[in-house]
């Protein structure tokens, strides 16, 4: 571990060797607080490391990390969380350590969600804030991915798409709000766009339902969540149905 850091987490892998993440002190004041370095340590005792520059954490934490050999090369991979919504997926062959691939978006955990005994992605997506009916909230959408036998990470695939279709059974054809007194929700506009409405569809919906009802001011009304829902609609998702 170096000897001048602030903060460190390690973990010792099933072969011997070990993953630590350590913060140092910066170079050169920023507005980060310290340096984010990572290395791998041999169980002979050689290491390599790589800076991954500076960031506003103070401290670092194990708490979600997961160890994985995900290429199946006797080297497991580290998942690692840090500066509140950042993640490290770290693997090292060849001598050399880098940034395992996946197909981008925030890593929130790891779960086996489809129980062949790999863990799967489950990525965050940052769609900006919006005014809902009580207050200004942050939009995101969580999307699970799917790790291969192959390790391949990839965000659609077969096992992907049945989930999708679990979640959103029917494509989304008549009014958002269905019945009298449903609120519309998030997640029947999320699924409209999953089974491909266009956005300027779903927002022309929207609108069209939500016109008898004050925007924003109710929230027992069914467009409560005016704007929120005006976003889901406007984003698109990472993955639709085929």
């Amino acid at each position: 571990m170096p000897p001048d850091a602030m903060s460190a987490v390690c973990v010792r892998t099933p072969h011997g060797d070990m993953w630590v993440a350590a913060l140092l002190p910066l170079k050169e004041p920023t507005k980060a607080n310290s340096r984010l370095v990572v290395l791998h340590v041999g169980e002979a005792g050689s290491s390599v490391s790589l800076e991954l520059g500076p960031i506003l954490d103070t401290r670092l934490s194990s708490e979600g990390s997961l160890l994985f050999d995900f290429d199946s090369d006797g080297h497991e991979e580290w998942f690692l969380r840090y500066d509140g919504d950042r993640h490290l997926l770290m693997t090292f062959s060849r001598g050399r350590i880098g940034t395992y691939p996946h197909p981008g978006g925030v890593i929130e955990r790891f779960a086996d969600t489809d129980g062949d005994g790999r863990p799967d992605p489950v990525f965050r997506y940052e769609y900006g804030r919006a005014v809902g009916c009580a207050d200004t909230v942050q939009i995101t959408h969580q999307h699970t991915g799917h790790t291969q036998a192959t390790g391949r990470i990839v965000l659609d695939d077969r096992v992907v798409q049945s989930r999708l279709r679990a979640e959103c059974p029917a494509p989304q054809h008549g009014p958002f709000i269905a019945s009298a007194g449903q609120r519309i929700s998030p997640a029947s506009v999320r699924c409209a766009r999953v089974w491909g409405m266009s956005g300027d569809e779903a927002v022309r919906r929207i609108v069209s339902e939500c016109a008898a009802w004050p925007k924003g001011k109710d929230c027992t009304s069914p467009c409560g969540d005016f704007d929120v829902l005006l976003t889901y609609a406007m984003r698109d998702p990472p993955v639709k149905i085929l």
